[in-house]
């Protein structure tokens, strides 16, 4: 079983699972999903240019399909993180 963090940062591009449930069968996952109650998820990795730096992971307690704007959005903004995180480092 693969985790959907590595799938992400290997594909280069965010995963959604509108059903954790359903995805536990062809994933891996934390245990915490089912102790906090969590059932949809946004994976994307986290990028500076080309060079993938790590995966933001985003959880609801309620079903969500994360639309194509939200997803560009959170792109975004983990841009701005990730460039302003190059500059202080």
């Amino acid at each position: 079983q693969n985790s959907i963090s590595g799938e992400a940062v290997g594909k280069g591009k965010p995963i959604k699972i509108y059903n954790l449930n359903e995805a536990k069968k062809r994933h891996k996952f934390p245990l915490q999903i089912e102790e906090y109650g969590l059932v949809s998820m946004l994976c994307m990795p986290m990028k500076l240019k080309e060079e993938r730096l790590g995966v933001l992971t985003i959880y609801t307690k309620e079903s969500h399909d994360f639309q194509k704007s939200e997803i560009e959005f959170k792109i975004a903004k983990s841009s701005v993180y990730c460039a302003k995180k190059d500059r202080l480092s």
